[in-house]
């Protein structure tokens, strides 16, 4: 939820890398929370820092009709989850790819808010994703019994 200042600014939403469904996520229950040793966080923050600089940028086949900052956030995304899962730069064959294609859903959650505030300036690309709170659409065929409700 942004504030009201920023609800609906496109031209701040379209420098949002991506948008994370955190709607979609498991409520946080002790039984998710882990019991057994952990990893230091100082020494894991002092080790992504060092990552941070490095360039990880391979080749991506995108899909055409990205803006430019579609572009720079979805390899801005690659770039970020390499580091994180391969920060030895090996990582299989095609996981680039993988990791590409969940970079253009987040960013395509981004675009959907933004066609949602402008229609005209970002006319829709295909269908979005259900926003948080809002009532499932119900699918029935157009016979004698549809409903929308």
């Amino acid at each position: 939820m942004l504030p009201l200042g920023l609800k609906g600014d496109t031209a701040f939403l379209d420098r949002i890398h991506g948008l994370l469904p955190g709607h979609e996520f498991p409520k946080i229950s002790p039984e998710l929370l882990y019991q057994g040793p952990g990893l230091v966080v100082d020494y894991l923050s002092a080790a992504l820092k060092k990552l941070r600089p490095l360039g990880f940028d391979p080749d991506l086949a995108l899909p055409p009709g990205l803006t430019q900052r579609d572009v720079r956030a979805v390899r801005k995304w690659v770039s970020a989850l390499l580091k994180l899962l391969y920060p030895n730069r090996d990582w299989p064959e095609g996981r680039a790819q993988a990791l590409a294609a969940l970079a253009l859903e987040l960013r395509e959650r981004v675009y959907c808010e933004m066609s949602h505030y402008n229609r005209e300036e970002f006319p829709p690309r295909g269908p979005c994703p259900p926003r948080p709170g809002a009532r499932p659409r119900r699918r029935a065929s157009l016979g004698r019994n549809f409903s929308p409700f």
